[in-house]
């Protein structure tokens, strides 16, 4: 048996720990709940199993603590909270019980960060569910509560939020054709996860109101850049080249040789 023979406090502000002695000497440390718990007092005497068993419950608090550290700025999945522990090279087999104690706890709970996730985004952004279920896949959210989740993001929610994004991605394309624009604003809404059902009822529901002389303007801009641009060529293959590019930007062909009737002299 040992005694314990002294016991300072060490210099951590954040965390109130303690200095265990010995017999005189240093033996080890630990946090202020584990001093209470063990009764860990100038005088007492402890034996080299009690000091294993003391020092193996201190780890394990200590990454308790610190997994709540990290859960203190904000929500996080159970796999990442994991991976923090990890991180910080934590014995695997202290990382297993202080999970179990977190999620026992309420701390942890990945349905609950998955349905905060979705209700944030969709009142705060406008992702699509498509955008939202990768994100909660890679955090290494299970399938079910992603789904679960999501059922929270109705269609209708949907079509509102997928309408304000057309409707600043439309002003976005003001610059450019409007059948090009309409394809711009259809890939963007895809690519921040709407479905097709989604995107085509919210185009709809943005789409400007033609402007003839806008579209006009546009394409004499366009054209007269591409004329131009192809000035090395004779007049057939100049002309040729320059309804090309001007259909890929998504002007019609009757507009275009229309404009290169009236500003091209053969």
């Amino acid at each position: 048996m040992a005694k314990i023979t002294k016991v300072t406090t060490q210099k951590n502000r954040k965390y109130h720990r303690f200095n265990i002695f010995l017999d005189g000497k240093f033996a080890f440390g630990v946090d202020e709940a584990v001093l209470v718990k063990f009764h860990l007092l100038k005088g007492a005497e402890i034996d080299t199993e009690q000091v294993k068993a003391i020092t193996q419950f201190d780890q394990q608090n200590t990454a308790y603590l610190r997994a709540l550290d990290y859960l203190n700025y904000g929500l996080r999945t159970a796999a990442e909270v994991e991976k923090k522990l990890r991180d910080l090279e934590f014995p695997l087999e202290m990382i297993s019980p202080v999970m179990e104690r977190l999620k026992q706890q309420g701390y942890v709970d990945d349905r609950h960060y998955a349905a905060a996730y979705v209700r944030t985004e969709m009142r705060l952004d406008l992702k699509g569910p498509g955008f939202l279920r990768q994100h909660l896949r890679q955090k290494q959210v299970d399938t079910n509560t992603i789904e679960d989740a999501l059922a929270l993001f109705t269609p209708e929610a949907q079509l509102a939020n997928a309408t304000k994004m057309a409707q600043k991605a439309f002003k976005r394309q003001r610059r450019r054709s409007a059948r090009q624009a309409e394809e711009r604003v259809r890939q963007t809404l895809m690519k921040n996860g709407y479905n097709n059902e989604i995107v085509q009822q919210a185009v709809t529901a943005a789409r400007p109101v033609p402007d003839e002389e806008h579209e006009h303007e546009l394409l004499a801009r366009e054209a007269a850049k591409a004329w131009h641009h192809y000035a090395k060529y004779d007049t057939y293959e100049r002309k040729q080249r320059v309804k090309q590019r001007l259909f890929r930007k998504g002007y019609s062909l009757d507009d275009v040789e229309r404009w290169l009737e009236e500003n091209v002299d053969d």
